[in-house]
């Protein structure tokens, strides 16, 4: 079995008999499932049937408990039923008295430890990038392997709950200018410029996105190394991006060189997007499809 992500955020109204729509699908929802349908728009005879079944874990006499519903991507926020990839930014929110309660941040090359909190995947120490209350934000290692991965904390003698989850080659998330994987991309103009709604992107422009989850490179770089420029890391999964609905130009897709494990796509903006238009943007590879975020176009 094939594992597969695909993330989508769109506002629903939830009704008083539980179901709600979301566009043109209705969606009936329970207090540990969800479950959706929907007709293809193109092809009247394509349907398709989603259904997933969340569970919870009970916190007994732990002084440090490592939710499993809480590890989530660090650029788009999707949740641990979603798979993860090898060198993806992650977020891991904990509970107990031996949890993060202070706040410190790394520089590059970054530790496996800080504060005195380690986080293991698969036995091996990864790399810290920051910590907050309550969370430790890591870089997986690019070496990992399989269908999935145990992630494991640890605050001197005391060690977390191990927590497993879906491993894939790719689980694209794309940094946003609000921090929380929605609204507008943390893009830039070509002159490194951001992009903003009032200095929005243009047809026809190459902009830079950012984004976490891409995957391997060639060149490898080492984790926690900086990533070259003579010859750059180039991602080894094609990837395609669609903007506004319309196909865009990838005349790079890599690691950005010199900010460990953050990717970069250069994309040529599509023409013929209405002008004023904030357009979605959405990362497709072989594993998953990311449609959260927007651009505004002018």
């Amino acid at each position: 079995l094939d594992t597969y992500a695909f993330t989508r955020a769109s506002a629903i109204t939830i009704n008083s008999d539980a179901s709600a729509y979301s566009g043109t699908n209705q969606i009936g929802l329970g207090s540990w499932t969800w479950i959706s349908s929907e007709q293809s728009s193109v092809d009247p005879s394509g349907h398709e049937i989603n259904v997933a079944f969340i569970t919870g874990q009970t916190v007994i006499g732990t002084d440090l408990f490592l939710y499993p519903l809480a590890i989530v991507n660090a650029a788009s926020y999707a949740p641990p039923i979603l798979p993860v990839s090898p060198g993806e930014f992650l977020t891991l929110y904990m509970w107990g008295p031996k949890a993060p309660a202070q706040v410190a941040a790394a520089s590059p090359p970054y530790p496996s430890s800080l504060l005195g909190f380690s986080v293991t995947a698969n036995g091996k120490p990864v790399d810290i990038t920051s910590i907050y209350q309550g969370a430790v934000n890591i870089i997986l290692p690019t070496d990992i392997s399989g269908y999935a991965v145990t992630l494991q904390v640890r605050n001197g003698s005391t060690f977390s709950n191990a927590v497993d989850l879906p491993l894939a080659n790719t689980a694209p998330g794309v940094f946003t200018q609000s921090g929380n994987g929605l609204g507008d991309a943390a893009a830039l103009h070509a002159d490194y410029t951001p992009i903003t709604v009032d200095h929005p992107a243009h047809g026809n422009e190459v902009i830079l996105l950012y984004l976490t989850g891409l995957g391997a490179v060639m060149p490898p770089v080492g984790d926690g190394a900086l990533p070259g420029t003579n010859p750059p890391s180039r991602v080894t999964t094609p990837v395609t991006v669609r903007v506004g609905e319309l196909s865009a130009e990838v005349q790079f897709a890599g690691l950005a060189p010199g900010f460990p494990g953050l990717y970069q796509l250069n994309i040529k903006v599509p023409g013929g997007i209405p002008a004023s238009t904030t357009a979605i943007v959405e990362i497709r590879t072989p594993e998953a499809t990311n449609r959260q975020v927007t651009l505004p176009i002018r």
